[in-house]
């Protein structure tokens, strides 16, 4: 089995457990921005796992599961005819990821050749747990 700065597995009884961090303040350089430096702190995320052997006859198995790199999402919404992003807060943790001190999170908008916006400024926040 492997342990790596952003992800552990281990054996419970017959299952094989994948752990992933995205952002851990806890470790040196695990920030989402250290581990993950071509990837924009505070966007939504697509994970894709596939599982297969080479060494026994079984079946490949994918599974897949959206998250964001910072907080519980992001989401877009429109306000006077503009899409602005604010951020859904549900720990103390994503609190702090709003300081772009502490999570590399962008404070303007960057875009590509082709004009489209890949990453959008957090302009709101919602909390949604205590």
């Amino acid at each position: 089995l492997h342990n790596f700065l952003w992800w552990t597995s281990k054996i419970e009884g017959n299952t094989i457990v994948y752990t992933v961090t995205l952002d851990d303040i806890t470790v040196q350089g695990g920030h989402f921005a250290d581990i993950f430096p071509d990837l924009i702190p505070g966007e939504n995320l697509l994970i894709i796992a596939e599982v297969f052997s080479n060494d026994v006859f079984a079946k490949t198995v994918q599974a897949h599961e959206y998250t964001n790199s910072l907080f519980s999402e992001k989401v877009p919404y429109e306000e006077s005819g503009e899409t602005i992003y604010k951020a859904v807060v549900k720990s103390i943790r994503h609190l702090q990821n709003l300081s772009p001190e502490i999570s590399n999170l962008p404070n303007e908008v960057s875009s590509t050749r082709s004009t489209e916006n890949v990453q959008a400024v957090v302009k709101r926040v919602e909390q949604v747990a205590k």
